[in-house]
């Protein structure tokens, strides 16, 4: 039996056009031919780099980038990084689309300037989505959807995320550089804040959603939501007694508040605010005897009394907004941008603006949104103050509906 052929230590120059030179050869550590950018179009500099590619082969000093494999990094960063995070989720979700685009077996494959532009045009050309349900024999084919700009450099952002703590472990010899992308700047809030019209038109859908049987405990969450600026995990939390949990407390010695501990929370901070009177409100419609347990209890008609999950309670919440046709940001075919209904977040908002527009300090406004500073409330909020400053302009100003001058195509009064 004729002994094995022993792989070559032999490296080629490639010349592909438009692009750097390339080093060619057997890969002893992933056990096939691989092709490596030399970064210049220079012969002679890649000349120089493939006699030393070729002498580490030789002597078994070779390393392709680094040993670390796809997998294994994966495996760390969740366990060590993103598993504590509240975003861990949405990391593994971006993790898990660029290793269906280009499935890598080491992570020194993701680690190159060249992929990351290879991944970010696959992204933004829809590469990578599961489809959400398997297709069956005779099914049609399913259309790819474009993601927008703006998701593809949220994913990119996670990514370079990722790759920059490699980095700090010592598993990429060279950080990448981070492909540019372009964006339109966008309005910080995904959604935007409802008027009491349209909350009633939320209420009103609640039924045709959810079943009649279960409509008024749903009711019951979207008025929580409405008037307490509380996330929707932080209200799914929300007990009456739990002494580790989010809950409110009434003193005769001052007024009433509303514990939020840190692990509970998206600022990580333990933190105790007035408890909102439009809550409060809501709060004690429930009677005494009936005040223990989770404040929420939204049932679900075919799975009555079993827990429910904070992304299945949000997915039906939207379809409320859906079904009561409350949209909060309108489709833009131009940029990819698809149309939103109202969310749980929409009635966070909601309040915020409520607050604002009812003259609450916007010091005290942060407190009560937990935001990190000043600065996000502002920016997020300060939509809600511009009728106010128009109110303000035109009473110092007067109309200039008068002025030809300003206004020469309207009919003189």
């Amino acid at each position: 039996m004729p002994r094995p052929k022993k792989p070559s230590t032999q490296v080629n120059l490639a010349f592909p056009t438009a692009r750097p030179i390339q080093l060619r050869y057997w890969c002893p550590i992933r056990k096939q031919q691989v092709r490596e950018s030399t970064g210049t179009y220079d012969a002679k500099e890649a000349e120089a780099l493939r006699k030393q590619r070729e002498a580490e082969l030789i002597t078994g000093s070779y390393e392709h980038g680094s040993r670390v494999t796809w997998e294994y990094f994966r495996d760390e960063y969740r366990s060590l990084v993103a598993g504590g995070m509240k975003s861990g989720g949405k990391i593994d979700q971006v993790l898990d689309v660029v290793g269906r685009i280009i499935k890598p077996f080491l992570l020194a494959d993701v680690a190159d300037a060249n992929v990351l532009i290879r991944i970010q045009s696959a992204l933004l050309a829809g590469e990578g989505a599961l489809p959400k349900k398997e297709p069956k024999p005779g099914d049609p084919p399913v259309e790819i959807k474009k993601r927008s700009p703006h998701t593809v450099k949220s994913y990119m952002a996670t990514l370079m995320s990722a790759l920059s703590w490699a980095g700090q472990m010592g598993w990429i010899d060279a950080m990448p550089r981070r492909p540019r992308l372009k964006v339109a700047k966008l309005d910080p809030m995904k959604g935007r804040p409802l008027t009491g019209e349209e909350f009633e038109r939320m209420l009103a859908a609640v039924p045709k959603v959810v079943g009649e049987e279960v409509a008024e405990s749903w009711r019951f969450l979207l008025r929580g939501l409405w008037s307490s600026a509380l996330r929707i995990e932080e209200a799914l939390m929300l007990s009456w007694d739990d002494p580790n949990g989010i809950r409110p407390t009434w003193s005769t010695r001052g007024l009433p508040m509303l514990i939020v501990p840190a692990d509970l929370q998206k600022n990580n901070t333990d933190s105790e605010i007035p408890l909102l009177p439009w809550l409060e409100e809501v709060l004690l419609e429930i009677p005494v005897a009936e005040r223990h347990g989770r404040v929420f209890k939204v049932q679900r008609r075919d799975q009555l009394g079993k827990p429910l999950s904070k992304a299945w309670v949000s997915r039906k919440l939207s379809e409320i907004g859906e079904g009561a046709n409350v949209r909060v940001a309108e489709e833009n075919p131009r940029t990819g941008k698809r149309a939103k209904f109202a969310s749980a977040h929409d009635l966070r908002r909601s309040c915020c603006q409520r607050l604002l527009a009812a003259g609450v300090d916007p010091l005290i406004v942060q407190r009560i949104m937990r935001h990190s500073s000043l600065t996000i409330t502002l920016a997020f909020y300060s939509k809600s103050q511009s009728q106010k400053d128009a109110e303000h302009l035109r009473s110092k100003l007067g109309t200039g509906l008068g002025t030809p001058a300003i206004h020469p195509n309207l009919p003189s009064s």
